[in-house]
């Protein structure tokens, strides 16, 4: 029987974006090596189109009830284990990971399959006594388990919250650099849609959450710049990505959506937004490796990013241009933009783009089988 490897994913989101991108890629990379791979998604997922087209593609694709209680989400891991045979499971924002571990572990000797669980955000404080049950569960992966960190800044919170630094890894979030630079329409035809000048400059911010994306710090620091007397707002316009969610957010805090912004809708084609843009915001409240600014720079546009973490990298691409300022901080969001708007410092966009194609799709499933055979693949 060939080896297997099983990916547990809660992903359904309409399009398949940077994270079904780099699953293919590794599925493809994996057959090289005579392994299988398994998804495991869940049901919601099963209509959408990407899931469509994988399925009339033959590829191997397992729908899963969710929300699940520990108990069904045990019964759900045992059931693919017994099906599938599996090496490897490979957890990525999976509800009760721990299951997995713990169906692992009552298989036989010899029929163990080693779980990797993905973290692609940082623990929480859950409380003295629920901290020290996943203290005790982050000791008990020694040798059946390993996390895998999308970034080394948050493999080193992981640490800090008690688990063993042998049983945690990183590798950094990969992009598909030629999704994020494919666009359907030009820079001229999505402003026009937009409803936005073509001397316009523009921002754009992505806001699918738009409390963990910092959607308000950004919108006061665009009050502040519109309301000043030096006029260095004049023609400056906010894009936000995520209409309804983003439109409800903003009424319900700032009773209205101003003139300069516009709300804009999910699009599978994202290049056009990034080419349409002049530079990029990321004022997040949390982050781990976020995909955006990276697909950003991968456009070559200037990055003005919160300090939090999971965008230290930014400063990684020499001469990139990146900004990064203190989080929440929005007297120094405002300088930022100011300093944008009326020096337009110099970025090398070619340094920043090449930076960017070093965390190629290519690279991430070539990291990711290395760690695979460590462990027996």
């Amino acid at each position: 029987m060939e080896p297997t490897v099983i990916q547990v994913a809660h992903y359904k989101a309409a399009y398949s974006g940077n994270f079904i991108a780099s699953l293919r890629a590794l599925e493809e990379l994996l057959e090289t090596q005579g392994v299988r791979m398994v998804y495991a998604l869940p049901e919601g997922a099963r209509e959408r189109e990407w899931a469509q087209e994988m399925i009339g593609e033959g590829r191997d694709l397992e729908f899963l009830p969710v929300p699940c209680s520990f108990m069904r989400t045990l019964k759900v891991a045992r059931s693919l284990i017994a099906k599938h045979r599996p090496t490897i499971i490979h957890t990525h924002f999976a509800h009760h990971q721990g299951a997995y571990i713990i169906a692992s572990g009552l298989q036989g000797r010899g029929e163990r399959p080693f779980v990797f669980c993905h973290a692609h955000s940082a623990p929480e404080d859950l409380g003295a006594p629920r901290n020290l049950v996943r203290t005790a569960r982050y000791r008990l992966m020694r040798s059946r388990a390993l996390i895998i960190s999308s970034c080394p800044a948050l493999r080193q919170e992981f640490v800090r919250w008690g688990a063993p630094p042998e049983v945690v890894d990183a590798i950094p979030n990969a992009i598909d650099v030629g999704r994020a630079r494919y666009a359907a329409r030009s820079r001229c035809e999505v402003r026009a849609e937009l409803g936005i000048p073509t001397d316009a400059t523009v921002f754009l911010l992505f806001a699918w959450n738009p409390h963990v994306k910092g959607l308000d710090f950004a919108v006061e620091a665009f009050r502040r710049i519109s309301a000043s007397s030096n006029g260095a707002g004049g023609g400056a316009v906010l894009v936000v990505v995520g209409q309804e969610r983003a439109r409800e957010f903003l009424l319900s805090r700032f009773g209205q959506v101003d003139s300069w912004l516009r709300l804009a809708p999910q699009v599978q084609a994202v290049g056009e937004y990034y080419q349409a843009a002049d530079a990029f915001l990321s004022p997040s409240r949390s982050e781990s490796h976020t995909y955006a600014p990276m697909e950003a720079m991968a456009n070559g546009l200037y990055v003005i990013a919160s300090d939090v973490p999971g965008q230290h990298y930014l400063l990684d691409a020499p001469e990139s241009g990146a900004v990064l300022f203190p989080a929440g901080n929005v007297d120094a969001l405002v300088e930022s933009i100011e300093h944008y708007l009326t020096a337009r410092p110099v970025h090398h966009r070619e340094i920043v783009s090449r930076y960017a194609e070093s965390c190629s799709v290519d690279n991430w499933t070539r990291q990711v089988l290395e760690r695979y055979k460590r462990v027996g693949l």
